[in-house]
């Protein structure tokens, strides 16, 4: 579990004093998302307001997180009484999302698209702060100490309002805003934007208030790896229960559900050994849904091995990849059978994988365990090494302990 420190943070006693608030806040994250969130968003709303503009204040303060395995930044909670974004940027949630775009697709997008995202995203793919308090004429300095060159897409970040706290009065031409964003990073991989935007005042901005969001956005950051942390420790009490039932069919559904929550992957699958047809034949999935008839047999010919999957019941050692269509073994082979209905399929650009033996009581293999990953753009985030050693340490013995009942 990770902490925050306080002492390091030079900011305004008002300021400071929030940010206990919002750690205390924070550590409730995976009790209530919704509540917590809401409440961090309203202490940063109030506080900005309190010390900026304390009788006169429209400000706003919103999170967005990116969307796992897609390229979408969503909004999650936000203090303004409504987001405004086209009806065909809402997920099913029908929450306002951004389409990022990152620096490799700029090229073959136009001007109006490039702006389409507006500061928010440009915050989140430059991976840097933004604070200005005049948005319609604010651009970034190629100059900047801040600024790294390789990592910046190659277009100014333009009010676009794509999702936006103030439509109305954009068609006002005397109108204008502050605004402040920080990225939240996860070792230093950006996960989504903290945002603070309120029409224009006479107080401005300042290094205050800069360094009192990004340290509310590391807050936010660290209570997100915390819960993480928090959601293993639950999975192995939750494996621990399934493993003590007898109803064999309820455990491998409840088994596979609470890998892909605690793994937060798309693709789970059970291979078992078939004696007589000297197949590993897939027995259990979760996550995208195979056609039965088109259900991939892995085999071996007596002289090669077949993919990834038979490499790992041959040698009985787990793998852990990044990408694994990169692995020497990987032969592809049952891909379009595999991923025939995933989203956007010609678009993965690589396959985070973590896989395993499933042995008997003599340490024998007997199957194999896969979890997947496709991912469609490189800022998307992937299994960790951590991932790798719970799996590695809880979820092997218990799958195996499992198909030897």
């Amino acid at each position: 579990m990770r902490k925050f420190t306080f002492d390091s943070i030079k900011i305004v006693n008002e300021y400071h004093n929030s940010l206990h608030k919002i750690w205390e806040l924070a550590n409730d994250l995976s009790k209530n998302e919704k509540i917590v969130y809401s409440n961090i968003l309203k202490e940063i709303r109030n506080t900005i307001d309190l010390i900026k503009s304390p009788n006169d204040s429209d400000g706003h303060s919103t999170l967005l997180l990116l969307e796992q395995h897609t390229d979408r930044l969503v909004a999650m909670e936000t203090t303004a009484s409504k987001l405004h974004c086209d009806s065909t940027n809402r997920d099913i949630n029908n929450r306002p999302f951004y389409q990022l775009y990152r620096a490799e697709q700029s090229d073959n997008l136009d001007n109006t698209h490039l702006k389409s995202r507006g500061m928010t995203g440009w915050v989140f793919v430059a991976n840097q702060c933004i604070i200005t308090n005049d948005i319609k004429s604010y651009t970034v300095d190629d100059k900047s100490e801040n600024n790294v060159s390789c990592d910046m897409p190659p277009y100014q970040p333009v009010w676009g309002h794509t999702v936006s706290e103030f439509p109305v009065l954009l068609k006002n031409v005397d109108w204008n805003a502050h605004y402040i964003a920080s990225p939240i990073k996860i070792s230093e991989v950006p996960v989504g934007v903290l945002r603070y935007t309120c029409t224009k005042r006479k107080n401005n901005f300042g290094q205050d208030e800069l360094n009192y969001l990004v340290a509310s956005s590391e807050i936010i950051s660290i209570a997100l790896q915390n819960r993480s942390y928090l959601q293993n420790r639950d999975a192995k009490l939750r494996l621990d229960s399934v493993e003590s039932s007898d109803d064999f069919n309820t455990n491998i559904d409840e088994f596979l559900n609470i890998l892909q929550d605690a793994f937060n992957t798309s693709i789970i699958s059970i291979y078992l050994y078939d004696d007589q047809q000297n197949k590993l034949i897939m027995s259990y999935e979760k996550g995208i849904r195979l056609n039965r008839d088109e259900m991939a047999n892995i085999y071996y010919d007596g002289k090669n091995k077949k993919g990834i999957t038979w490499q790992i019941y041959k040698d009985n050692n787990p793998i852990f990849s990044d990408n694994i269509k990169d692995h020497q073994q990987w032969k592809g082979a049952f891909q379009e059978k595999y991923y025939h209905n995933a989203p956007r399929w010609a678009e993965v650009i690589n396959i985070p994988f973590i896989g395993g033996p499933i042995r008997n009581q003599k340490k024998d293999p007997i199957g194999v365990i896969k979890l997947e990953l496709p991912i469609v753009s490189s800022g998307l985030s992937s299994f960790t090494r951590e991932d790798f050693e719970f799996f590695e340490k809880e979820v092997l013995p218990i799958t195996s302990r499992l198909f030897q009942k």
